[in-house]
């Protein structure tokens, strides 16, 4: 299935693109708060966890909150297989505007 995708980062973060996607490398981390926050706001649906991640499904998107090795959330990437891309990066990006410390990234292959 087809789909685009954006992240939600710690800003600043170091972003490359490698032949198996997008790496990002950053010391800070995301709010732990911001799992919880993002599943009752986006009304996200648990589908499992495993090695660090955790995946949630919302309506017409999937939602995975990477964590690093304390359980810390290094990245948020988000999969949209509708045409509503730029309605949710508007959405989830007004729900962050009160955070300086991280940035909502997308992707644009040209």
């Amino acid at each position: 299935m087809r789909y685009k995708s954006f992240y939600i980062l710690p800003s600043m973060a170091k972003k490359t693109l490698s032949e198996h996607g997008w790496d990002f490398e950053s010391k800070s981390r995301l709010p732990e708060h911001l799992e919880s926050d993002l599943v009752i706001a986006l009304n996200l649906n648990f589908i499992e966890s495993y090695s660090g991640v955790n995946d949630y499904k919302g309506d017409g998107f999937k939602v995975t909150f990477i964590k690093d090795d304390d359980s810390h959330i290094e990245s948020i990437y988000f999969r949209v297989y509708h045409s509503g891309l730029s309605e949710l990066v508007e959405l989830v990006s007004s729900l962050l505007e009160k955070y300086d410390f991280m940035e909502v990234f997308v992707p644009s292959f040209k």
